[in-house]
């Protein structure tokens, strides 16, 4: 938690100053090479000066790098991709087979009659696994029937060599005697042998020091740098899960399906008639270029990274304009219009708003009407680099419908609709921006359509209570969603954040509400330094509306009309701030030792797009350093402290149990408070 000062604030200004004139059409490297004094002949592209875009463009000012580390772009490659066709004509018949059909590998790829016999080309179609998946089942084996996960917490108590080899063996035999014994059922008592057997293993377990938890052998972090750093918590963990989601998000989707078979020796495997013996994946979403078709010669670059790269906050602040249009906060203008009062608009429960709290503001107050159909995909708003919507002629926002006959948004024939709070606009039928309000859902609130008469229709359930209803009224399977509807109550329990994946467990849902509050909390503090500087001018530079005298009674404090674009930039600027020193200076250099605390030889010459690989292979390792639980501790009614952890697999996709915990406060609280306490566990080869 940063404490700014005036001279701070003015910094700060003079940067909303430059975006401010870039976005109204001024040469942002001229304004940059020309700030604070310059003669405007110095290097633009290695002056630090200005604010970030919200979708990351303008960071290199160097004529054809404007996108380097934008959102949007693609991920470049570090290597050539080679196909390997499989030779032995394996064949697998599922059963049931994928959309009713059987399905053969050929090539390395899958056909069948619904393509007409026809081939996809190499990166997209539907594929099917040569052989049954066999690593992923090590990668996450950390229980006792894997002997390397009982000789890594060995080594963690200090054995090698030979006594670690005979401690491993007797372990691994007490497993497997506990194991031919059946277990007792849910509500039954054990069996006399089983109770020995167990009580055997766990005293095996307490001798040489192997700690468990749940099913899995528990490995306790070691930091990176070999111990000259303090072991990380739970808490670092999750940070760790948020700093990755504003480095990328991959668009999945309508480029088929991987077909992953299972050995019949796979946990996952099942016996019962009609099992689905596979796991299918959803391969990501690549550009099929001007014929529409994926495979053929005129596909574009490979999928894109829907954020921006760069440490800016874009996870609480997005990477398109249009979202950061819908998730400030509007009050009325002096003329009733809305303008931006500073704040991301506060739930109803405080803190990050809900679906159903963007989609009430977008109505009564900007006049634009949202419905479910808009989660996946959101409406484009006329509005600059910076996130400020451009008012229509009655003052409100406007939803572009076409960008006319130049094709090119921000020119006098785009076709545009403005919201109207007396009689809301529709938001259907209008530009999208390709980004999703969530990305992130539970799966009974995912929102069904049907066409209808050539129309698309919501297929929400009938009820107006949380939780899924059959299409006749009669209450439906608990956590669950039927064949043709889905719970919308529940959608619209599900938060808001600048990146759509805040709903994924609730502990990550805790780390967004760390940095929506803090915006708001730099917002009024902003305002009170302002209005305690004793300095008239500086203070009329926040306001929309100037006074000649500063109020010092409270009705005249009220009765200021503040300029919340510049309150909303000042909070981000330092929220921003506050966020790379947390990644740089605490999480980054536990990760990786060697970054530098500062780079003192600025550079224009390097891209800094997430590579495919890394992003998709190398940065995995946050899920090796996870515990089983989510650690809480709420405060109990006589003040002290009460541990209620929850399942992993119970906080993810799940609001409502955030929502349990409290307000937002009482939410998060809990949630740091108990996994601040939790140990990490340590970053290996094994997933949990």
């Amino acid at each position: 938690m940063v404490a700014l000062v005036k001279h701070d604030l003015e910094f700060i200004l003079k940067q909303i100053e430059i975006a401010e004139a870039h976005a109204a059409g001024g040469d942002l490297a001229k304004l940059v090479a020309g700030y604070n004094g310059n003669d405007g002949l110095t290097q633009a592209h290695l002056l630090p000066y200005g604010l970030r875009t919200v979708d990351g463009s303008y960071n290199n000012l160097l004529p054809g790098r404007e996108n380097w580390g934008a959102s949007d772009q693609s991920f470049p490659g570090l290597f050539t991709p080679t196909y390997i066709n499989e030779a032995d004509g394996d064949r697998y018949d599922f059963n049931p087979a994928p959309n009713a059909e059987t399905w053969y590998t050929n090539n390395n790829y899958a056909y069948a009659g619904t393509r007409s016999g026809s081939q996809p080309g190499p990166g997209s179609g539907t594929v099917i696994d040569a052989d049954p998946r066999i690593i992923s089942n090590l990668v996450v084996d950390q229980t006792l029937d894997n002997p390397a996960a009982i000789a890594a917490a060995l080594t963690h108590a200090g054995m090698s060599g030979q006594p670690l080899m005979t401690a491993l063996s007797e372990i691994a035999n007490a497993h497997t005697v506990l194991k031919a014994i059946p277990a007792p059922s849910a509500g039954q008592q054990p069996s006399a042998a089983y109770t020995l057997a167990e009580a055997a293993l766990d005293a095996k377990l307490a001798q040489y020091g192997v700690e468990m938890d749940g099913n899995s052998v528990f490995l306790p972090n070691v930091s990176p740098d070999e111990g000259l750093s303090s072991p990380f918590n739970g808490w670092m963990t999750i940070f760790g899960q948020f700093f990755d989601h504003g480095l990328d998000l991959v668009a999945k989707g309508g480029n088929g399906t991987v077909y992953v078979p299972l050995s019949p020796d796979d946990p996952m495997y099942s016996t019962a008639p009609g099992a689905q013996n596979y796991i299918p994946l959803t391969r990501v979403t690549v550009n099929a270029g001007a014929d529409g078709i994926l495979g053929t010669a005129d596909d574009g670059a490979g999928p894109k990274n829907l954020t921006t790269p760069w440490v800016d906050q874009n996870q609480t602040y997005a990477s398109t304009a249009s979202k950061q249009v819908f998730m400030r906060e509007y009050v009325p203008g002096p003329d009733g219009k809305p303008i931006a009062s500073g704040h991301l608009l506060e739930g109803s429960n405080g803190g990050l708003a809900t679906w159903a709290d963007i989609k009430a503001q977008a109505k009564t107050v900007l006049g634009i009407e949202l419905t479910d159909l808009n989660v996946g995909n959101i409406p484009l708003i006329a509005a600059d680099q910076y996130g400020n919507f451009i008012p229509g002629p009655n003052g409100y926002p406007q939803l572009v419908v076409g960008m006319g006959p130049d094709g090119k948004l921000g020119t006098a024939d785009d076709v545009l609709r403005e919201g109207n709070p007396a009689a809301p606009v529709s938001a259907q039928g209008v530009v999208l921006t390709g980004h999703a309000f969530l990305d992130d859902i539970a799966h009974a609130a995912v929102p069904i359509t049907a066409t209808v008469d050539g129309v698309v229709v919501l297929q929400a359930d009938t009820d107006t209570a949380l939780g899924y209803a059959n299409a006749d009224g009669t209450p439906g399977p608990q956590g669950q969603r039927g064949p043709s509807a889905y719970d919308n109550e529940l959608l619209d329990r599900h938060f808001v954040a600048g990146d759509g994946r805040a709903n994924e467990n609730i502990a990550l849902t805790a780390v967004h509400q760390v940095f929506h509050s803090e915006h708001n909390r730099v917002v009024e503090m902003t305002k009170n330094i302002a209005l305690t500087s004793g300095d008239l001018n500086f203070l009329n530079e926040w306001l929309l509306v100037d006074v000649t005298a500063i109020p010092t009674t409270e009705a005249g404090k009220a009765a200021l009309v503040w300029d919340g674009e510049r309150l909303f930039q000042a909070g981000r600027f330092t929220n921003e701030m506050e966020y790379q020193h947390l990644v740089f200076e605490e999480f980054g250099r536990m990760m990786q030792p060697d970054i530098d605390a500062f780079v003192f030889e600025p550079s224009a010459d390097i891209n800094p797009s997430i590579a495919a690989e890394f992003a998709h292979v190398v940065y995995r390792f946050g899920h090796s350093m996870l515990r089983q639980d989510i650690a809480i501790i709420e405060m109990g009614p006589d003040g002290k402290p009460v541990q209620s952890d929850v399942k992993l697999f119970d906080g993810f996709l799940n609001p409502v149990m955030y929502d349990s915990l409290g307000d937002a406060e009482a939410a998060s609280g809990a949630i740091i408070r108990g996994m601040s306490r939790q140990t990490g566990s340590e970053i290996d080869e094994f997933v949990t």
